[in-house]
């Protein structure tokens, strides 16, 4: 075997290996989907930054009721909740922490990154997850172009309420709230894309109408103004 060959063999073996090592190093040991998880941190006071009954609030609160008085989601409580925080190091450059109350029930879901979230009444579930957004793409076009759609053909009586551009931690956010049918019970959910450096965070929740009312201050106001890219 002559040294060409020798040398083209060594360097496709170093290219293997380290393919592998990447790919073994992209992706952490992930808990089995279902895993209950343990929070880091536990406080009985809400996020930094998110005082409910400040004027600032206030003001929010009126002009979402004058920009759309038909969406729940302007029809928050003024009392904060006990918030536990929780630290998502599944894969690397997509480290996070964020929020959720302390008498929820958090469990790992399906895929790296992310959770299930369950409040006692088993009427609203929260989750998060990490998306992984095409290089031809951002989160904005790839949330109106196929996440959209996506609802649109597979919840029966899809219907927009409202997308809103807004900022998360210093991060560019947009979100969807929308209302479906779940048998024959009105649903109503919020989804919302946080940009990030590499993938971007999705946090959704859903309950049935009466119930999303009672638990979109919770969500709107302290979930999801907790969460945080580590790191940065």
């Amino acid at each position: 075997m002559d040294k060409t060959r020798i040398i083209i063999l060594s360097l496709a073996a170093v290219v293997i290996i380290g393919f592998s090592l990447y790919s073994f190093g992209s992706y952490s040991t992930s808990p089995k989907a279902g895993t209950k998880i343990k929070p880091v941190r536990m406080s009985a006071s809400a996020p930094a930054g998110v005082v409910n009954n400040n004027n600032d609030n206030k003001r929010l609160l009126q002009q979402q009721q004058q920009e759309n008085p038909n969406s729940t989601l302007s029809q928050f409580p003024t009392t904060a909740a006990a918030m536990n925080t929780y630290e998502n190091r599944d894969k690397p450059e997509n480290y996070y922490s964020i929020q959720f109350p302390s008498n929820a029930v958090v469990e790992h879901g399906k895929d790296p990154g992310s959770y299930v979230i369950k409040l006692p009444s088993n009427t609203a579930i929260f989750s998060v997850g990490l998306l992984d957004v095409p290089d031809t793409s951002n989160v904005q076009l790839y949330m109106l172009t196929q996440e959209e759609p996506s609802l649109k053909s597979s919840l029966q009586h899809y219907k927009l309420i409202k997308s809103n551009q807004f900022t998360i931690g210093g991060n560019r956010a947009w979100d969807l709230i929308y209302t479906w049918e779940n048998s024959t019970v009105l649903m109503e959910s919020v989804k919302t894309f946080v940009e990030g450096s590499d993938n971007a965070a999705v946090l959704t929740a859903s309950a049935s109408a009466p119930e999303f009312i009672k638990n979109s201050d919770v969500f709107a106001n302290q979930v999801l103004q907790s969460f945080r890219w580590l790191g940065k």
